[in-house]
């Protein structure tokens, strides 16, 4: 029996092993091989069965689904039956939906339901009101109830729903309804709890109504506004700004742009077309440039930057007029948005006319913006050449660091590197070791020899992997460096083609490694993911992902080498740092950083671009740790190339490595990061 079970597991539980059923009634076979095992060696035949939609299919599905013990399976029998529409498949699935108060489960349960049709959306509304006192539940069955926007019994369960339930529990089913457009009852239902007293409700009401354009969205959206306080939500701020733009004739007002500065993604989603046709109306552009580009509040400023970039192409010669006087402004934020609306509007002349303007940061924030344009000439790089001799410290090594994609000679990237090795500014030292790795010469490879003595950490680091690049060889310490390099100079070629004999790379089994990356670097900001979906099962063992991050924080923390400062950052909605700011990790402190880790809970969305920008904004950091397993979904900034934007404005001059870990799946995003900072890319699963 036991042989039979593994063999069956070998032909439709393991992937890749051997091909799946190619009919029901060999799929229903191996199933029944199985059938007699534990649950563990049954989840492929399920998923099988689930290929196809005849009555021996479901019924063995609909059999199991009522005898599945772990959570695991019922899981896995629940998204195979829907796979399929499938007669006699509701009763089981809903018998199933009043047992469990598991919120995965439960979603998937409710979602396998409705793709039974008509017939399990009734089931879905009958059971709704039966499931008020069991939130998980209640919020599957809303959600489910969400995909359907044809079957009016769906409808008016969920407004049944909203009449009974106090204010606050109105939002499950009021997220239900999204997708009901032009419905009269349904709206009539939005416009009431558009004034209600929940905000969450009121927002949510109007954020459906103006994404439908109802006529009465602008109206409730300027109500709500003047109901808000600065520190509420930002999808609250979002539904303000959805609802202005629906009338842009009314909408260019403060009103609008206090919301926009304090929305969750105001200028991408779906509204990206509404900015730019707004922006087309003479009054409200004039409006954009005379006022929000020159109010007092630098968050508006900012926010007026990132307008002008969706400006039609109409608009564009007078908006790159409105960004130049937004780029030399005195806050880096302005700064930083006006420079993430060069590349839209082609203000290349506008950006490279500030290059010298202000403060070093706001400097750096330039060059690298002006750099990051396509289409950069000799001619631009002639330009950073002469502000160069007035540069200093974050300005400096942004000027080095792009230096590395000037298509110059050799030589000349070389004498530059060499010149800024000794400076006093650490940021600058990184950069021109950075910028040495593409200009060898035997007068740098002495050079870093000699900085080995003098660095440490990070930057030692550095000047290692440097000195390995253009030699091949892997010396640990600068004595033999320095050893090997007094009788081999006078013989070889830079850059060697062979590694040096006794030049192997020897690695510390002692030393300090964060998911199997060795942590060089004694300034250290661990960020990690907390979002709802960190509660996923990691790898093939028991633990969730968060388990599994908790681990690493916590062994990492141990092992820092004395000395070390470091922080720890968790995000989901937003972001929370243990710290003020790095700190260095007392017998007290780590005590206290313990507790933080062991108290982290998953929950709430992926807000990508609140946790970086809170690691970015300490100053004495020089390497980031960022851990996900998700794609952002919240916050002011959720598009992954805007993301990936800020963080290279962020880093402008910085020099700060951001190693990147992602959970569970590839990601494109985390291997830019990397890729952007100099850092290192890993996938854990």
């Amino acid at each position: 029996m036991i042989r039979t079970i593994l063999l069956a597991v070998v032909t439709t539980g393991a992937p890749g092993l051997a091909q799946q059923p190619k009919t029901e009634a060999a799929a229903v076979k191996n199933f029944d091989a199985v059938q007699g095992g534990p649950e563990r060696l049954r989840h492929g035949a399920a998923r099988d069965l689930g290929r196809f939609d005849g009555a021996a299919a479901t019924r063995a599905l609909c059999s199991e689904l009522l005898r599945a013990e772990s959570r695991s399976y019922q899981l896995t029998v629940t998204e195979a039956l829907g796979k399929h529409a499938r007669q006699g498949a509701v009763e089981p699935l809903l018998t199933l939906l009043r047992q469990t108060e598991a919120p995965r489960l439960a979603e998937a349960v409710a979602e396998a339901t409705r793709k039974q049709g008509a017939v399990g959306i009734d089931g879905l509304a009958l059971e709704l009101p039966r499931a008020r006192d069991v939130r998980a539940r209640r919020q599957a069955i809303c959600y489910a109830l969400a995909r359907v926007d044809d079957h009016v019994g769906a409808r008016d369960a969920l407004l049944a729903d909203i009449a009974a339930v106090p204010n606050g529990n109105q939002l499950q089913p009021l997220q239900g309804l999204a997708s009901w457009r032009g419905d009269a009852a349904v709206d009539e239902a939005r416009e009431l709890l558009a004034s209600g007293k929940n905000l969450l409700v009121a927002g949510t009401a109007v954020q459906q109504l103006a994404d439908h354009r109802h006529e009465s969205a602008y109206k409730l959206a300027l109500q709500l506004s003047r109901r808000l306080a600065k520190d509420d939500r930002g999808d609250l701020y979002r539904a303000v700004v959805t609802g202005l733009l629906c009338d842009p004739g009314k909408g260019a007002t403060p009103e609008l742009w206090r919301a926009a500065a304090a929305a969750d993604r105001p200028f991408e989603r779906g509204l990206t077309e509404r900015w730019t046709q707004a922006l087309g109306e003479a009054a409200f552009f004039t409006a954009l440039v005379k006022k929000a580009c020159e109010d007092k509040d630098p968050a508006i400023r900012a926010v007026a930057a990132r307008a002008l970039a969706l400006s039609p192409a109409s608009q564009h010669e007078e908006a790159r007029t409105a960004l130049t006087g937004l780029l030399p402004d005195k806050d880096i934020r302005v700064v930083r948005a006006a420079c993430m609306a060069c590349a839209p509007l082609d203000a290349r002349a506008a950006l490279a006319s500030s290059l010298a303007v202000g403060p070093e940061r706001h400097q750096a924030t330039r060059i690298t913006a002006l750099v990051a344009l396509p289409r950069i000439d000799g001619e631009t790089y002639e330009s950073l050449a002469e502000i160069a001799p007035k540069l200093k410290g974050e300005a400096l090594a942004a000027w080095l660091y792009a230096l590395k994609r000037r298509p110059a000679a050799e030589q000349s990237r070389a004498e530059v590197a060499l010149q800024h090795l000794d400076d006093r500014d650490w940021r600058v030292r990184a950069a021109a070791i950075d910028l040495a790795r593409s200009a060898a010469s035997k007068d740098l490879v002495t050079k870093l020899i000699a900085r080995l003595k003098r660095e440490k950490g990070r930057l030692r680091h550095d000047a290692l992997v440097a000195l390995r690049e253009i030699t091949g060889a892997g010396f640990g310490d600068a004595k033999s460096w320095q050893s090997w390099w007094k009788e081999a100079q006078a013989d070889v070629t830079i850059p060697m083609k062979d590694a040096p004999s006794g030049g192997r790379t020897r690695t510390d089994p002692t030393a300090a490694a964060y998911w199997d990356m060795p942590v060089v670097s004694d300034r250290i900001t661990f960020v990690v993911d907390t979002s709802g979906s960190m509660k996923k099962p990691f790898g093939t063992g028991d633990s969730d992902r968060l388990e599994q991050a908790q681990a690493q924080l916590r062994a990492i923390l141990e092992k820092l080498p004395k000395g070390s400062k470091a922080n720890v950052i968790a995000f989901s909605a937003g972001a929370v740092n243990m710290f003020d700011d790095l700190s260095s990790l007392s017998s007290r402190r780590l005590k206290g950083a313990k507790k933080f880790v062991d108290a982290l809970e998953s929950k709430g969305p992926t807000n990508v671009y609140a946790a970086l920008a809170a690691a970015f904004s300490q100053d004495e950091v020089d390497t980031i740790y960022l851990l996900t397993d998700g794609r952002p979904s919240s916050g002011t900034v959720a598009d992954v190339g805007a993301i990936r934007g800020w963080a290279r404005l962020w880093n402008a001059g910085r020099m700060v490595r951001l190693h990147t870990i992602a959970l569970g799946n590839k990601s494109d995003l985390l291997k830019d990061f990397a890729t952007d900072s100099g850092g290192v890319y890993r996938v854990a699963r």
